[in-house]
């Protein structure tokens, strides 16, 4: 695209004049993007002109451009309309023309030419003119014009720099969204009317044109439930937040979960290895196809409008009927079209998406045909009823089967980068994740196989990636550490941007994924140090956001575990602090699930705990879980059902735990945390035997005690049954032996899979 013309010779010197530097965008074809050199002084009055009548779609764009400014500094700014601008002394105050194409009169004067969909134009002229001019295609387009405005933007107590910049933008890709998880009482379940407004406009400023989300009619049995009425009221006041900022709209839907009270008769069949909730509906049979389409009926009703459909395949979801199966392209085909039909049936003009999430998952046999399937039924049918298909995940990598699908053309992909469950337990517990090395690689496999997507969020914790993807989304040519860099400039400040953008990958490097393991001590070290002396430099404005407290949080706790250690009390106070303020950031509440909450504080055990934040090392560790699931035996938390270590039971019958104590230590007691999930007892070892060593490489049995006298070696009535009521009091014996090695073997549990699993372990010094 051409660089805009100007018509300002002053300015054309002005731009030759500038020096070109880096600071936080690309620059690229379309744009004189030269900020070493402030375009104007200091300015700290300005008027923004809209068109004649302030066009609605144009005043909101403004106004969110105006609250932005004054949240960083005390600048006079007032709203006119064409007409009142005329009776504006000339007297050199600053004027920003902004608007989208055809509802200003003096921008069509000014720009002269047509833009791309959702492009904007935007030019500084300093100097004697003194005028600012943003332009959009359209009401979104707007929108990213003045928050490119606003990320040039320098910022003071006295006033605000506009940055030397001219030219032109647009998205590359159409689809710049992002799906927003309303569930599980999460931030965005919880947080208030004002700061979902806040975040929608936010990414509407970044260059989002979509908002996702889903109505969740399963977890209630009609629609005048008082959840449900909650919750669509919830979702109406996000869809219009969204349009008001100028954005399309999508649901997101299984349409085989209607409600929770599916007649026995028409219930799916479970498929192996997926989560079956119980009560989905099976499309095959004609009732169940009928219940189908009457409650998307009943959902698409209860909105005014919306601008696509995802339906979508699993985690929950399918039926295994012979009728169904293979899923993705049979079953999943009657219950999307169903509904598909009642989405259209209201909105003609709307889209349909088909997920493939899990399609061919490795893990679950019974998935490996849906792409055949869906491919077969498509080169068969070439159905006009949906408009193109999102990649789902396995493992964080794309599906690569979909660059082989048919009519690719007719039907084209986007993407669901899953950027809020990545590698940490509670996902965002312990502060903000962002991601560059996997954004990175993720969105390097996507490039110019996508027309956009919409990242999966559970909260504000992923805030970095959030940003990230809708700016790759608005131009993929632009690198992971310029993207950076811009978020850091704009949320931060300018001058430790360079600072931030090194902090978020070693934040990245450090990630715990479950417990008081942070990685490299060096690299927690150096991202404690970083932090400080980032918040040293922050303006009062950034310092006390909560995009940098969750930032600072996340580098304040491993620092402060790695330099003084969990069993410090004093470390247990700053932790505890810490996590209370997460809880107030996240609106963290009693019936928040586990997984959206924030960390647990550590049960130290007391000072005699010698295994705290110590390694075991185990004889074998299920695939299900993480290759060092092994940490979450000593790492202070318990109760979590998602903090366990279980063990392969396929490979040994019998597993072995071995803990180096680090030294020569007097062992008074041994506890067990036994495992338990949906409130009861799983994985419970039948036996168990205690071997000690003083060099790791001789171990002798260990008498065991429970209360007074010695108990059997090979049997403990003191474990709980299996499957009884979960209770978070330990197993506890005596031991009294010096040992620096102690070594745990224990027998298959009498679950069906044999498997031993553990949530703590402590052993206690005399």
């Amino acid at each position: 695209m051409r660089v805009m013309k100007t018509k300002s010779t002053v300015w054309m010197l002005l731009i030759a004049g500038c020096m070109a530097v880096s600071c936080g965008h690309a620059a690229d074809s379309t744009f004189t993007d030269q900020r070493a050199l402030p375009a104007t002084g200091v300015v700290n009055a300005c008027v923004v002109v809209v068109g004649k009548g302030r066009p609605a779609t144009d005043l909101r764009a403004v106004e969110a451009y105006i609250a932005e400014v004054q949240k960083r500094s005390p600048v006079d700014i007032r709203i006119v309309d064409e007409i009142g601008l005329a009776g504006i002394a000339k007297n050199g105050q600053t004027v920003l023309v902004a608007g989208t194409v055809g509802n200003n009169k003096l921008l069509s004067e000014w720009l002269g030419e047509e833009l791309p969909i959702d492009g904007y134009a935007l030019e500084v002229q300093p100097g004697v003119a003194n005028r600012i001019y943003v332009a959009g295609q359209s009401p979104s387009g707007l929108l990213a014009g003045l928050g490119r405005l606003l990320r040039g933007m320098r910022f003071s107590d006295e006033g605000v720099r506009f940055p030397c910049i001219s030219g032109r933008d647009f998205p590359r890709m159409p689809l710049r969204g992002m799906y927003i998880a309303t569930h599980f009482h999460n931030y965005y379940e919880e947080a208030s009317a004002d700061e979902i407004n806040s975040l929608v406009t936010d990414m509407a400023l970044w260059g989002a044109n979509d908002l996702a989300f889903n109505y969740p009619s399963h977890q209630s049995s009609k629609l005048s439930d008082p959840g449900s009425v909650k919750t669509l009221e919830l979702l109406k006041r996000i869809k219009t937040s969204a349009q008001n900022m100028g954005m399309h709209t999508t649901l997101v839907q299984n349409p085989i979960f209607v409600r929770n009270n599916t007649p026995s008769e028409l219930r799916g069949m479970e498929i192996p290895g997926v989560w079956h909730k119980g009560y989905e509906v099976c499309p095959s049979i004609p009732a169940g196809l009928a219940l189908i389409s009457q409650g998307a009926k009943e959902i698409i009703e209860q909105f005014d409008h919306l601008d696509t459909l995802v339906t979508w395949p699993y985690d929950g979801g399918g039926c295994g009927c012979p009728q169904c199966m293979p899923w993705g392209g049979n079953g999943f085909m009657k219950a999307s079209k169903a509904f598909a039909d009642e989405f259209h049936a209201k909105f003609p003009e709307g889209k349909v998406i088909l997920s493939t999430w899990w399609f061919d998952r490795p893990a679950v046999p019974a998935l490996r045909d849906d792409f055949k399937s869906l491919f077969s039924y498509i080169e068969k049918e070439s159905p006009t009823w949906f408009n193109g298909l999102l990649t789902g995940e396995n493992n964080n990598v794309m599906q690569t089967q979909l660059l082989e699908r048919p009519q690719s053309s007719r039907y084209p992909l986007y993407c669901f980068p899953e950027i809020a469950m990545y590698k940490m337990k509670p996902w965002g517990g312990y502060g903000a994740n962002p991601l560059p090395e996997f954004n990175k690689k993720y969105s390097l496999a996507t490039t110019g196989l996508v027309e956009g997507g919409w990242p999966y969020s559970e909260g504000i914790y992923d805030d970095v990636n959030k940003f990230y993807w809708i700016r790759y989304f608005w131009n993929p040519e632009q690198s992971t550490d310029e993207i950076l860099a811009d978020y850091a400039s704009y949320y931060l400040s300018p001058e430790v941007a360079p600072d931030a953008v090194r902090l978020f990958y070693l934040l990245e490097k450090t990630m715990p994924q479950s417990g008081w393991s942070f990685g490299a001590p060096h690299d927690v070290r150096e991202a404690w140090a970083l932090a400080r002396n980032i918040d040293a430099r922050l303006p009062a404005w950034s310092k006390n956001s909560w995009r940098w407290r969750m930032l600072f949080i996340r580098a304040a706790i491993a620092g402060t575990v790695v330099e003084c250690g969990l069993s410090d009390p004093e470390t247990l106070k700053t932790l505890q602090a810490f996590r209370d303020e997460l809880c107030a950031i996240y609106h963290v509440t009693d019936a928040t699930t586990p997984s959206l909450s924030v960390f647990k504080l550590p049960a130290t055990g007391g000072d005699k705990n010698l295994t705290l934040g110590l390694t075991a090392s185990t004889s074998s560790t299920h695939p299900s879980l993480r290759p060092n699931a092994a940490q979450n035996l000593t790492d202070g938390i318990l109760g979590q059902p998602d903090n366990l270590w279980l063990h392969h039971a396929a490979k040994e019958p019998s597993p072995l735990i071995t803990i180096d104590l680090k030294r020569k230590s007097a062992v008074a007691a041994i506890r067990l945390y036994c495992y338990g999930r949906n409130k009861h007892h799983m994985y419970v070892p039948r036996s168990v035997t205690v071997e000690v060593s003083l060099d790791g490489e001789t171990f002798k049995p260990a008498p065991v005690f429970l209360s007074e006298a010695p108990a059997p070696v090979d049997l403990f009535q003191a474990f709980p049954a299996e499957g009884s009521v979960f209770s978070k009091e330990p197993v506890e014996f005596g031991v009294h032996e010096q040992a620096r090695y102690v070594r745990l073997i224990f027998g298959a549990s009498n679950d069906g899979s044999k498997a031993v699993g553990l949530g703590e372990i402590q052993i206690m010094g005399e």
